[in-house]
């Protein structure tokens, strides 16, 4: 799982070798005062001011079929938009966020 240096997008993978893409530029995400400093936010409980912080504005822009085995890590490279993905055995893929296979 990583997200994007903005954290507006926020990409998973899973067990079965899917990738999703998710729109979470709308959900609330405290950044520490401090480099090193903890964040403590309770789950889904923004401070009153902020509106459009809920899970339900979470949404998935994109999902494909990745690998044919467990995805085992996921990186964004925010210079060129492109997201990295490798599996279970080994192999390394390079996708476009909308799910085109680069190589």
């Amino acid at each position: 799982m990583c997200t994007d240096s903005s954290n507006s997008v926020l990409i998973t993978g899973d067990s079965k070798g899917y990738i999703k893409t998710w729109d979470i530029g709308q959900l609330y995400i405290d950044t520490p005062s401090r480099p090193g400093q903890a964040v403590s936010v309770p789950p889904f409980m923004p401070p009153a001011n902020v509106t459009n912080a809920y899970p339900g504005n979470i949404r998935c822009t994109a999902f494909w079929r990745a690998h044919t085995v467990s995805i085992v890590s996921v990186e964004y490279v925010q210079r060129y938009k492109l997201v990295l993905t490798c599996s279970s055995d080994c192999s390394l893929r390079l996708w476009t966020l909308e799910g085109v296979y680069i190589g």
